[in-house]
């Protein structure tokens, strides 16, 4: 077995001029593991600004739900008709993690039985909701169980055939 190797040489060719490197700032003398503040003190409003921001998303969503909720008069909403945005499928994910939040701080409750075909959202029962403030104030942990959602471009473009979807149930927050 023989490898070949083909160089191409232009001897007519001038040789690249070499780039100037940029001057480095001169390094400030610190003690070894002592931290230095590269951004400033902006990054701490910055962070918070994100999280408020992210908090009126999460409020948004939550209030999208109980209003469609209350204008179809159902006891439980399908999951993917709710997140899924058929005109946008990073709006899909973003509503999908707003949603994750939501069921984590136990605002809402997702529930699959085993003659559904899709899982399905709902409120929280009265006891469910004793049971979640009960935790909240330091109480027993809640039996819960995790589940991992993978959506992929594919599977969104087949919910939005499959469920007939439209238009999106979570608009975008005009809040912001």
């Amino acid at each position: 077995m023989s490898i070949v190797f083909r160089v191409l040489v232009d001897f007519g060719a001038a040789p690249k001029p070499k780039k100037p490197r940029a001057e480095r700032a001169p390094r400030k003398n610190t003690q070894k593991g002592e931290l230095v503040d590269v951004k400033g003190k902006q990054t701490n409003e910055i962070a918070e600004e994100k999280d408020a921001d992210f908090t009126k998303q999460l409020d948004h969503v939550i209030k999208t739900f109980r209003n469609v909720y209350k204008e179809r008069k159902l006891r439980r909403l399908n999951y993917y008709e709710f997140v899924t945005d058929p005109h946008d499928f990073g709006a899909t994910i973003q509503n999908c993690f707003c949603v994750a939040f939501l069921l984590k701080d136990m605002r809402l409750y997702l529930e699959k039985k085993e003659d559904d075909e899709f899982p399905y959202l709902r409120k929280l029962s009265k006891d469910e909701k004793t049971s979640a403030d009960q935790v909240i104030d330091g109480g027993k942990p809640l039996q819960t169980n995790q589940t991992i959602n993978t959506i992929t471009y594919s599977k969104w473009q087949g919910i939005v055939h499959d469920l007939n979807l439209t238009e999106a149930l979570i608009k975008p927050n005009e809040e912001k």
